[in-house]
């Protein structure tokens, strides 16, 4: 998969490109960019590192349907010719998690952060959201969504769908 396209307007959300972006596969690239974006469009990034303020209680919840799998598949290839011409790059990025961390890392969200796997993930996302809003309460900064990469032997279906759990 090639990386994201980034414009100037993704630059401007991201500030930094993460040093792994260029290794990074594509749903990781989506989560940086899409929880950027609904913390930038919200008024939670700082202008000058475009990260979260680190004194309030927050958490990152993301649901997939596939998780992993376009990268996991992508992996398999390299293996076609021996698990020595196996890609190390591509291999850190099958676990389902690594976007969150990815995206959780770059803002420096340091509450929860996991990936669920569930056929109605946008739902399954934001309540276990509301969940954690129980436990870190009622002024978390909560980003969930859905993200996913569907695999195809033609070119990546990526969807993703951010949001931010109200506060009182």
């Amino acid at each position: 998969m090639e990386p994201l396209t980034l414009n100037e307007n993704d630059k401007k959300i991201i500030v930094t490109l993460p040093e792994r972006w260029l290794r990074m596969d594509l749903i990781s690239q989506l989560a940086v960019l899409e929880v950027g974006r609904v913390l930038h469009q919200a008024g939670h990034l700082t202008g000058d590192t475009g990260t979260i303020r680190p004194d309030r209680d927050n958490a990152l919840i993301i649901a997939s349907r596939y998780g992993s799998l376009a990268t996991d598949l992508e992996y398999a290839v390299t293996l076609a010719d021996g698990i020595e011409f196996a890609s190390p790059a591509l291999f850190g990025y099958t676990l389902p998690n690594i976007a969150a961390a990815e995206a959780a890392g770059h803002y420096r969200i340091s509450g929860p952060v996991y990936a669920l796997l569930d056929q109605d993930p946008l739902a399954r996302a934001r309540q276990e959201a509301r969940r954690w809003q129980l436990h870190l309460g009622k002024a978390a900064l909560i980003v969930y969504g859905e993200l996913d990469v569907v695999p195809s032997s033609q070119q990546a279906a990526p969807t993703a769908s951010f949001h931010l759990l109200p506060t009182s």
